[in-house]
């Protein structure tokens, strides 16, 4: 063995490896001050334009995919409950139930009346477990709720899977319900930092001088329908602008849907 030509190449080989050991600490260094230069900035147009932050950013949302839905089937007890329950009207048509409740589920005449609806999925609603209270529409006296998938809740804006009808009285007489099965789909990928949202708010102006961000929440999000029994859900940060304004940034790109403009 030529040993001087060995230790040559051991001395080449530790002076290699220690060469990309620097390159990557630097270039770990880079980013990492990249990033704390970016914080401050996206901080100090914060405080330039005064804009005050009263909501909490949520949870683990670091990464994700797509979500697919698939109409299904009508669950078999649905059919099983018609047979048995002589008290209520169904009706089942393309995977939708519609119900009519013989005597109406009377809710409490106080503000609050998350129990009560608790208490009503628990009951009546197939899966009740995997639905949130959306919102209510005064004109059309109905209880719009979310579907959750996982732990992300499943926002709709039309052919919601769960609607519940209240009648004059304030008592829930009908629902309409749907069934879909959600899967992941498409490659992972990094979702946008708390101050990535703002940064792109502001530059676009959305967030002005002065404004509240008083509310952020995070949810897959189906503008329409396509043109197929599938629905695509897309990951969204949903920021609430002083209590009047609500804005949609698409987590991985950045686009922005405002849901008060028509397109």
């Amino acid at each position: 063995m030529d040993w001087n030509k060995t230790k040559t190449i051991f001395i080449l080989t530790f002076l290699f490896l220690n060469a990309f050991l620097v390159y990557q600490l630097l270039e770990k260094q880079d980013s990492y001050e990249t990033g704390v230069l970016a914080e401050t900035s996206v901080e100090e147009m914060l405080a330039e334009r005064e804009i005050i932050i009263e909501a909490d950013w949520p949870e683990n949302i670091e990464s994700g995919r797509h979500i697919a839905g698939h109409e299904a089937d009508v669950p078999e007890e649905v059919f099983e409950d018609t047979s048995q329950d002589e008290s209520e009207l169904y009706e089942i048509e393309d995977g939708v139930i519609n119900k009519t409740l013989e005597e109406p589920f009377e809710l409490s005449s106080d503000q609050d009346i998350g129990e009560d609806l608790s208490d009503f999925l628990e009951t009546y609603i197939v899966n009740g477990e995997q639905f949130e209270f959306g919102y209510w529409d005064q004109s059309e006296r109905k209880l719009v709720f979310y579907q959750w998938f996982q732990d992300d809740l499943i926002y709709t804006y039309s052919d919601h899977f769960l609607v519940v009808f209240v009648n004059e009285d304030g008592n829930i007489d009908s629902y309409m319900q749907s069934f879909m099965e959600f899967e992941e789909h498409g490659k992972e990928q990094d979702f946008l930092s708390s101050n990535q949202v703002l940064e792109i708010l502001m530059e676009e102006n959305e967030l002005r001088q002065g404004d509240r961000v008083t509310g952020i929440d995070f949810g897959y999000h189906s503008l329409f329908w396509a043109q197929s029994d599938v629905r695509n859900f897309v990951p969204m940060y949903q920021v609430d602008v002083n209590d009047e304004s609500t804005f949609w940034l698409h987590a991985i790109t950045g686009s922005i849907k405002n849901p008060d403009q028509d397109d």
